[in-house]
């Protein structure tokens, strides 16, 4: 698989910033946006949490930065075992770690480094998000709800990738709602597969090519994700897809 897709945050920071608008413009949309960083084995609990397992590189002068990257194809072309790719909320890495020194895209021609200045712009739009920090859980307030009619085109999108490829054995479609009305519901592609940044973004852009946008719509892997299972039996979600059984 390949994520060589619209890399628009990538593509800005190649091009640059003619001006502070520029870059604040670009800091906007990094706020809603997921990122991919390089975790040094896969995320679990305790030193495996993804806050306390980030890969840093370290440079002949002393310093230490933390690579990000706005699609694996901008990273290193392999990673050594068991390191791996994961892709994460900007503003959630930002506000769960301790202030760090994180660099975008340092492989690429153009790099970009959350300074200062962003690292505060950041910051701020996430105290005016009446959304961000509410995640799915057991005891949050969002609902999980069916999706609407409207989204078969996405779904059947989805399961003619499935079939042909033959990455997935099962998956389901939901909306997540929020008390608060202002804040729109997300669509939820649940997958019983392990995390991949490549499948996850390969997963996103079909969906968008379908017609949905990537600020309204998540990628959940199951196997990692109790509070979406539970969700899905709550609701008693049958999976839009699965694999037929081989005979």
């Amino acid at each position: 698989m390949s994520d060589e897709h619209h890399d628009p945050l990538g593509e800005q920071i190649d091009a640059g910033f003619l001006s502070e608008n520029g870059e604040l413009d670009f800091l906007d949309q990094l706020s809603t946006s997921t990122i991919v960083a390089i975790l040094r084995c896969p995320p679990g609990p305790g030193e495996a949490d993804p806050r306390h397992n980030l890969v840093e590189w370290g440079y002949t002068d002393g310093r230490h930065v933390v690579p990000l990257f706005t699609s694996t194809s901008r990273g290193p072309p392999a990673l050594p075992s068991p390191a791996t790719y994961v892709r994460v909320h900007m503003l959630r890495l930002l506000l769960s770690t301790n202030k760090r020194r994180f660099v975008i895209n340092p492989l690429s021609p153009v790099k970009y480094e959350i300074s200062d200045f962003a690292y505060k712009r950041l910051q701020a739009l996430a105290a005016a998000d009446p959304e961000f920090g509410s995640l799915p859980s057991h005891d949050s307030p969002w609902v999980f709800r069916l999706p609407d009619d409207s989204l078969y085109p996405v779904a059947y999108a989805l399961a003619s990738w499935f079939v042909s490829t033959g990455y997935i054995d099962e998956a389901y479609m939901y909306e997540l709602h929020h008390p608060n009305r202002d804040v729109p519901p997300q669509i939820v592609l649940a997958v019983n597969a392990a995390h991949e940044a490549v499948l996850e973004d390969a997963l996103i852009r079909i969906a968008c090519d379908a017609g949905l946008t990537s600020n309204m719509f998540q990628v959940c892997f199951l196997p990692q994700e109790p509070s979406h299972r539970a969700g899905i039996s709550g609701l008693q979600l049958e999976p839009f897809y699965r694999r037929p059984a081989s005979t």
